[in-house]
């Protein structure tokens, strides 16, 4: 369970990243710098640790990394404008364990035992309490559109047909006797969500019938003139490749490598209770007197996770 602890670590950083890239630059050049710069770390690791790969999982890998990067990616980045982070992020996550559990049931024969199902449901009531103050008092002086929870619904669905996905290759690698890198496997991964994001910034610009270029005045807009480090999105797009696509996915990997979807995703749903404390910095959302209750009612199902 420990890189699922990982995840939920890196994914509540990504979340607080992408949230600040995304209100400087949008959320289709905050998605696709951020898996770009991405490819060429994970793309450079892959290269030193290649093992080499069948090359139907190598097909389903890019595939996975299409539906839940590039598809499930932007639908975040879209969810991240019109509610902010923790917000975002307790939907997201939260509605992703749901999906996954059942998706793996159904898909892959995955069951999870009722002691499990428990636990994992535990944490999920625990999350949702703790961020439950939080997006009352927000919702009253925010009013988030209806658009971004439709967003967040979205993003969660191709999350979860992502991760079933990544566990559905690995259990097939793992009858073919065929090692699987990690770092290979994300890196895979991340060049199918690097096409389906170039694919939707084309598709954005055909629609709007401006230019589309990637020429430097298109990479110059990742550093504002006159503006402090906190508003530079260069900064914020490194913070969300390395913590989202490169060390959060990596770690996803190795969880879902082990263990059932849905318990990875229920570990992973803890992401907002750290996302939380961080973004009342940041964005100077309320912490809520709810998440010292819910915080520790997410632990107790941990803990119990980890027990049976």
């Amino acid at each position: 369970m420990l890189p699922a602890f990982f995840t939920a670590i890196c994914f509540a950083l990504a979340a607080v990243s992408a949230q600040q890239s995304t209100s400087l630059i949008g959320a289709l050049r905050a998605n696709f710098f951020r898996l770009f710069v991405a490819v060429l770390i994970l793309g450079l690791l892959a290269l030193l640790s290649w093992r080499g790969m069948p090359t139907a999982l190598l097909w389903e890998f890019a595939l996975a990394g299409g539906i839940g990067f590039g598809l499930g990616g932007y639908c975040m980045m879209q969810a991240l404008k019109r509610l902010g982070s923790p917000q975002s992020l307790l939907m997201v996550e939260s509605c992703t364990a749901i999906i996954a559990g059942g998706l793996a049931w159904v898909a892959l024969d995955d069951i999870l035992t009722i002691p499990q199902i428990l636990s994992c449901a535990i944490i999920l009531c625990g999350v949702l309490f703790a961020g439950s103050s939080w997006i009352k008092e927000e919702t009253t002086s925010r009013k988030a559109p209806l658009q971004g929870y439709l967003y967040a619904a979205a993003a969660a669905m191709f999350q979860a047909m992502s991760l079933v996905l990544s566990r559905h290759a690995f259990l097939v690698a793992a009858d073919l006797d065929a090692g699987i890198d990690k770092f290979n496997a994300a890196f895979i991964r991340l060049v199918g969500g690097l096409l389906i994001a170039l694919l939707l910034i084309s598709f954005s610009s055909f629609r709007t019938k401006s230019q589309l270029s990637f020429k430097w005045s298109y990479f110059s807009q990742l550093v504002f003139r006159n503006r402090s480090l906190k508003q530079q999105p260069l900064i914020w797009v490194l913070a969300n490749a390395l913590f989202g696509p490169v060390l959060g996915v990596t770690c996803w990997l190795w969880a879902v490598s082990l263990l059932n979807p849905g318990i990875v995703q229920s570990i992973a749903a803890t992401a907002p209770l750290i996302s939380i404390p961080i973004s009342r910095k940041l964005e100077s959302h309320p912490l809520g007197s709810r998440f010292f209750i819910g915080a520790p009612i997410a632990i107790l199902g941990i803990t119990a996770l980890m027990l049976w």
